[in-house]
């Protein structure tokens, strides 16, 4: 082969090598393609919708804290005005039972299926707070403790006082919210009770000892229930939980100040 065709196969070889350099260089060098585009604008929509999440969030804490210190504070209010309800009568005690036996068969029947919670098991640690307070302030031991309600959004935390035939009674349902909107509504309530011939008597509720029922919910599990009259006619059923202590998702800001409330109204939580 000539020198100058050797030369000439050379120059082409040259020549292509250099153009697939300059293609691949066109190729990496090229700016995103649309899809990618797509999914960088997806990206950042997310991450928007995201922090504004996280702010719609920050905002319903600081309003459910301004909720909760706004309650606690008009219930301290006209607690200090209102007297307690009259007495339970024999009809509303009737009437007490037999709405409690139904709703009580339909908790635990419902439970049962793992169609509502399961009723905590009456247990040790509060039928010896119960034991220690009878011998100081029997009459407020059988209502003594943490209950909650057929759901666990209410709570109602009964706690004893040094003082005879007196109970603090503290009620608390956190607010409920869904896509930014509150469906259930808050309740911070903390009143001073008197138990009167078995009666637990506040501004705000009565129960009665005698309708509190205990009831298996399985074999060697026993549940706690106490039927509470709200105003006139509003018959919520409790579970015992626990020895009284403050319910779950109660607003940590103020826990000194029911603290000391309860201190100032004689009751204790220990």
């Amino acid at each position: 082969m000539k020198r100058e065709t050797i030369a000439l196969i050379a120059a082409f070889l040259a020549l292509g090598t250099a153009t697939v350099v300059l293609v691949t260089t066109i190729f990496t060098q090229r700016g995103p393609t649309a899809q990618q585009h797509q999914l960088a604008a997806q990206r950042t929509a997310l991450d928007d919708q995201g922090k504004i999440l996280a702010e719609q969030e920050h905002q319903l804490n600081k309003m459910q804290a301004i909720a909760a210190r706004t309650a606690l504070k008009n219930s301290l209010a006209l607690n200090g005005k209102e007297k307690p309800l009259p007495p339970l009568n024999n009809s509303d005690l009737l009437d007490i039972k037999s709405t409690a036996s139904e709703m009580i068969e339909i908790w635990l029947g419902w439970a049962g299926l793992g169609k509502l919670p399961v009723p905590p098991k009456l247990d040790k640690p509060l039928k010896s707070f119960r034991n220690q307070w009878a011998k100081t302030n029997p009459t407020v031991t059988p209502f003594l403790g943490l209950w909650h309600d057929v759901e666990k959004l209410d709570f109602l935390s009964i706690f004893p006082s040094q003082v005879q035939g007196q109970a603090c009674v503290l009620q608390f349902r956190p607010q409920q919210t869904f896509m930014g909107k509150v469906e259930v509504e808050q309740i911070l309530s903390l009143s001073t009770a008197k138990v009167i011939n078995g009666q637990l008597l506040s501004s705000r509720l009565r129960a009665d000892k005698s309708t509190i029922v205990q009831k298996d919910f399985d074999n060697g599990y026993p549940a706690e229930f106490l039927p509470v009259l709200f105003g006139q006619n509003e018959i919520v059923i409790f579970a015992s939980q626990s020895p009284p202590q403050l319910p779950p998702e109660f607003p940590q800001d103020l826990t000194s100040q029911v603290k000391q409330e309860l201190s100032n109204r004689g009751c204790t939580m220990d």
